[in-house]
């Protein structure tokens, strides 16, 4: 097990891992507001989005890199949406670095894109442009996806992992890399599951938390900064509801609708109002009355009861809305938006879903990530990987729209 934490960590560790991202975009863009649309859930990745709608198929947008869309070739951006062919009675979908992966009402799984770590489960390491089945899976019922790793929770509550392996992010005891899904040892009692880039989560039924994976500043929450291959309790907390991961913290929501957060904090993603880096669970003062939560690289987002949106960390592209390009160690509301249900992050962007099933989002938008399509009506589900965007939902010609945006002051 490797063991490593400092207080304060320079952005350019594993920034090889990023594309080069410029403010191009500058705008909080709303997604022209559709007639009968029906979002319901946001999961972005990094520089790809993909959309679950009600009608069980999925359709995304953004770069294509190894064919994460899953539309049957590599042409690397999509600023149109692309179907992905194939595709139905899906209930929920993940997407990870430039892979993708949906879960279907009977319990399978398939996935597509790249998989030079196995992160397809297709017992290969061959790049998939089309949906291909994980084999063996079955009785599935939530999935999560890493940067080139995938989790899945079975109905007895247990967890399945495959793909990357290099910090033990599959929890197996192990460094090696697989292919194929297997059992995540000694674990049971699991309701739901979460995946950062390299390491990840599972909630047990008694609210408390296990961890595994990449620990480098402590976004494990086990008190100190030593990988583990294997699960760990996340120390000193209680009466978690959800919990969400980005590049190196964690964040969890508990049955009070207060916030915890832990581990890297250089930008101030854990929004405590320093930049100190966190070896165990740290209430966000200022958080209360919060239903839902989404983390990227470096910064974080919550969702209050009432509609509004707060966000604090890192915002060199805008990704925090708020106006600026200054970064925030606390949160601060993202103004003017009100009535939103589901908020997500990838990367450098971030996601509001509004009650009306107007999809607004703002921050980078290199690979048109942030330009949601028009066309998209009666969305379930969004989920952004690390470059691209998928939708399950209906996809229809271009309706009589009207459409808003609100600039951000330039860099």
């Amino acid at each position: 097990m490797k063991s490593h934490f400092s207080s304060m960590v320079n952005y350019s560790h594993f920034t090889f891992y990023r594309f080069a991202c410029s403010a191009i975009l500058g705008l909080l863009i709303a997604m022209p507001i559709v007639a009968n649309s029906a979002i319901t859930q946001l999961a972005p990745g990094i520089y790809h989005i993909e959309t679950l709608n009600s009608d069980g198929t999925v359709v995304g947008w953004g770069s294509n890199a190894y064919g994460a869309l899953g539309g049957g070739h590599g042409r690397l951006n999509e600023q149109n949406v692309i179907v992905v062919p194939g595709l139905t009675d899906v209930t929920a979908i993940a997407a990870g670095g430039s892979s993708s992966i949906a879960l279907k009402t009977g319990g399978t799984v398939l996935a597509w894109g790249s998989n030079n770590y196995g992160q397809l489960g297709d017992g290969s390491t061959t790049q998939r442009l089309s949906p291909t089945v994980v084999p063996g899976l079955t009785n599935i019922t939530a999935i999560a996806m890493g940067m080139e790793h995938a989790v899945a929770l079975k109905s007895d509550g247990t967890v399945i992992t495959w793909g990357r392996n290099e910090y033990g992010q599959l929890g197996d005891g192990s460094t090696i890399n697989h292919s194929n899904p297997a059992l995540v040892p000694n674990l049971n009692g699991v309701v739901a599951i979460a995946a950062g880039y390299y390491h990840t989560l599972a909630l047990k039924s008694d609210g408390t938390l296990v961890a595994w994976g990449y620990n480098f500043w402590g976004q494990l929450g086990d008190g100190t900064a030593t990988d583990r291959p294997s699960p760990v309790a996340v120390v000193g907390l209680t009466g978690v509801t959800k919990m969400v991961a980005g590049y190196g913290h964690t964040i969890a929501l508990k049955s009070d609708q207060s916030v915890v957060a832990w581990g890297r904090n250089d930008a101030g993603q854990l929004g405590d109002g320093t930049g100190n880096h966190r070896l165990s669970a740290t209430p966000i003062p200022s958080m209360t009355g919060v239903v839902s939560l989404a983390a990227g690289d470096l910064h974080s987002v919550a969702l209050k009861s009432d509609g509004s949106v707060f966000t604090w960390g890192r915002n060199d592209e805008g990704e925090l809305g708020d106006g600026t390009m200054t970064g925030r160690l606390s949160p601060v509301q993202v103004p003017n938006l009100t009535s939103v249900v589901a908020v997500a992050a990838s990367d450098v962007s971030t996601f509001a879903l509004r009650s009306d099933g107007t999809l607004l989002s703002w921050g980078d938008n290199t690979f048109g990530q942030t330009t949601p399509p028009a066309t998209i009506v009666n969305v379930a589900t969004i989920a952004a990987g690390r470059t691209h965007f998928l939708a399950l939902g209906a996809f229809n010609p271009p309706p009589q729209v009207e459409s808003q945006s609100l600039k951000i002051a330039p860099r």
